[in-house]
C-alpha cells in the first residue's frame, strides 16, 4: 500500500492537477488508515474488499481522469468515501427535570439507502421500548410526586460496515437503587434482515456456548471469591434472544444486564467466546 501511495503522489505531481487540499488530505487519510484486514463480503463467489475498492475509486476519479477540474474535485469531496453505511441520528430528545426527578432520553433512528427491512423493524422496536420507559417515568411521577427517580437513555453504534450493523441502546434507571441494562440490535446487511442470536447460531451452537459460559463462570468464582454468579441448576444462561455483539476481533461477546446472573455490584457482565467454540455452528460466516 505504501508503494501504491507513492505512485499516486507522483502522478498528481506530474500532471499538476489542481486538487483542493481537503481532497488531497482525504486521499492520504483513506490510504494510510485502511485497516490491514478489511471485512470481506462474499458476493457471487468473489470476495470484495470494500475499503480497497472505495479507495481505488477515489484515486481513479481524482488522479487518472485527465481533465478533472477543481469544481469536480470539490464535488467528489462531498461524497462519503469510506464511512458509515447505515446513517444513525437522534430523532427525539426528551428532557424533564424537577426537584426530585430527571429524565434525559436520546432516541436514535437509523436509515439506509436500500430501505432494508431490518432498519424498519429496529426503528419500530427502539421507539416502542423508549416510549414505554418514558411513559412509565411520567406515570410514577403522578403516583408519587415526592419520590425520587431518574432515567437516562442513550445509544452507541458498535459496528457499521458493508456487511454488519450493531446498535446498542443503553438505559440507566435510578430510583432508590440503580438499574442498568442494554438492548442490542443487529442487521445482516448482506440480506437486510434484523438478526438475533438464534438467526446466526444453531440450537446446538447456542448449547455449546452456554456450556462454555458455565465452565468459565465456575472457574472465575473458584479463582475470585468476590465474584458471585447465579448458575444454579435450571438457570438458563443463554437463549436465541440473548444480548450479544461482535468485538473488534470479530469474536462473539455475550452480554448480561445488571442483576441478570449476578448481584448489582458486578454491573453488566460480558464474556468473550473463542471462535472455535461456535464457528462450526454458525449460519453466517
Amino acid at each position: 500500500m505504501k508503494e501504491f501511495d507513492k505512485t499516486i503522489k507522483k502522478k498528481i505531481s506530474q500532471d499538476n492537477l489542481e486538487v483542493p487540499s481537503y481532497v488531497s488530505n482525504m486521499i492520504e487519510d483513506t490510504l494510510e488508515n485502511l485497516p490491514e484486514k478489511e471485512h470481506k463480503l462474499q458476493i457471487y463467489g468473489y470476495q470484495k474488499n470494500w475499503g480497497v475498492i472505495a479507495a481505488s475509486i477515489t484515486v481513479f476519479l481524482l488522479v487518472f481522469m485527465p481533465n478533472i477540474s477543481v469544481t469536480y474535485a470539490q464535488t467528489i469531496a462531498e461524497v462519503p468515501i469510506i464511512g458509515d453505511i447505515v446513517k444513525v441520528f437522534t430523532i427525539r430528545k426528551d428532557i424533564y427535570e424537577d426537584e426530585h426527578h430527571e429524565l434525559v432520553a436520546n432516541i436514535p433512528k437509523i436509515e439506509d439507502d436500500n430501505n432494508l427491512e431490518g432498519v424498519v423493524l429496529i426503528n419500530q422496536e427502539v421507539d416502542e421500548l423508549a416510549s414505554a420507559i418514558i411513559q412509565k417515568f411520567y406515570d410514577e411521577i403522578e403516583l408519587s410526586k415526592d419520590g425520587y427517580g431518574s432515567i437516562y437513555i442513550d445509544y452507541e453504534v458498535l459496528t457499521n460496515d458493508a456487511s454488519w450493523f450493531t446498535l446498542k441502546l443503553n438505559v440507566n434507571e435510578v430510583a432508590g437503587s440503580s438499574d442498568s441494562y442494554a438492548k442490542f440490535y443487529h442487521i445482516d446487511r448482506t440480506r437486510g434482515d434484523y438478526v438475533q442470536l438464534k438467526d446466526i447460531l444453531s440450537e446446538d451452537g447456542i448449547k455449546k456456548v452456554e456450556e462454555y459460559l458455565q465452565m468459565v463462570i465456575k472457574t472465575q468464582m473458584e479463582q475470585d471469591e468476590s465474584l458471585v454468579y447465579d448458575i444454579d441448576e435450571g438457570v438458563e444462561l443463554l437463549n436465541g434472544e440473548s444480548n450479544f455483539y461482535f468485538n473488534e476481533n470479530k469474536e462473539l461477546v455475550i452480554v448480561y444486564n445488571k442483576y441478570d446472573i449476578a448481584p448489582g455490584y458486578m454491573g453488566c457482565p460480558e464474556f468473550v467466546i473463542p471462535k472455535d467454540i461456535y464457528m462450526a455452528y454458525m449460519y453466517l460466516k
